[in-house]
């Protein structure tokens, strides 16, 4: 079981050195589509089209990776304070329970919505777009394939640390137990909104990732309401879809890799440094610096996750190196 997992983390390691390859090219093809609109006046469909194709490849084929490095959102708020083996207990029913479930379903539509776009020969609607637009579509497969390998090596890893079958098929039998109330009708007492907030509340709480918690409740209760039915997750493939063409987004991994430059290269470590020696002796020269970087860094990207994102590879290290406290730097 353990070279199960080993070989599964690295498909997702390849999965995601390729991402990094696409987003150097995504960086230098929007930066030759800037350069030529803005000093030639021209444009072309087809390269703006493969570049949102190419950052479409880049999050999906990093859905796994980040579940392997833990680096999906969640709300920790209780959760840093767990000891280690409830951290397991937590992660293993996350990966049982909620991203296998979720990533099932992309797959599962997301086939579907690749199938009827191949068998349309679907191609762009613009003109001097891309052609085989089911390509890309299949990317929606292909990240829902790792994210769905990737949560079976994390139950690997999560059971050979507790080591606890008893809990396991209590849980089991506790989530079927739930299951055969709610299809009783039980949940009638109450409104299924407010059943559905306290549930996403809980297990937000308790650490569970934010994404997958708020599929998760959304497959439970389309599963247990008459009045829905599952055809209702046809959409999850366009919403993933949609995500693709979203031209704002497809800047953070940019402004990520400038982070990366600016870290790397000794650049904010030396503006950092010499902002805060401006301050003298005054206490917390360098938070006070790290506020007014951040401040003109937000104004550059105008996008509040790229800025989160990039003032973490930039800050936190040299705030880390200073003695700053840990939550502190992180802003917790």
């Amino acid at each position: 079981m353990v070279k199960i997992s080993y070989y599964i983390d690295s498909l997702n390691r390849y999965a995601a050195f390729f991402a990094s390859i696409f987003i150097l090219l995504l960086a230098f093809l929007i930066f030759f589509d800037a350069f030529m609109r803005y000093l030639f006046q021209e444009g072309s469909i087809a390269l703006q089209e493969l570049e949102w194709h190419l950052f479409d490849f880049i999050f999906l084929l990093g859905l796994g990776y980040a579940l392997k490095h833990n680096k999906h959102v969640r709300v920790d708020i209780f959760y840093e304070k767990f000891s280690s083996k409830t951290k397991e207990y937590i992660n293993l029913l996350d990966n049982l329970f909620l991203i296998i479930p979720f990533s099932l379903l992309i797959i599962y539509y997301g086939y579907d919505f690749t199938l009827q776009s191949f068998l349309q020969n679907e191609s762009s609607s613009d003109p001097g777009g891309l052609c085989c637009r089911y390509i890309v579509k299949s990317a929606i497969i292909l990240g829902g394939f790792l994210l769905f390998l990737q949560a079976i090596s994390e139950i690997i890893k999560s059971f050979q640390k507790v080591k606890n079958l008893k809990f396991i098929l209590s849980v089991g039998f506790l989530y079927i137990l739930i299951l055969a109330l709610l299809n009783l009708d039980f949940y009638y007492i109450f409104e299924a909104s407010i059943l559905m907030f306290l549930l996403s509340f809980i297990l937000l709480m308790v650490g569970f990732r934010v994404a997958f918690v708020f599929g998760f409740v959304g497959l439970l209760f389309v599963f247990i309401d008459y009045d829905l039915s599952m055809d209702l997750f046809k959409m999850l493939p366009m919403r993933i879809y949609g995500i693709m063409q979203n031209f704002t987004l497809m800047a953070v991994p940019l402004f990520i890799l400038m982070g990366l430059i600016l870290e790397k290269s000794n650049l904010a470590k030396n503006l950092l440094v010499n902002l805060g020696a401006a301050f003298g002796k005054i206490r917390g020269g360098l938070a006070i610096s790290v506020v007014i970087v951040g401040a003109i860094l937000a104004a550059a990207t105008g996008i509040v996750g790229a800025s989160v994102v990039m003032m973490s590879i930039i800050s936190l290290p040299i705030m880390l190196k200073y003695g700053y406290n840990k939550s502190l730097a992180s802003g917790t």
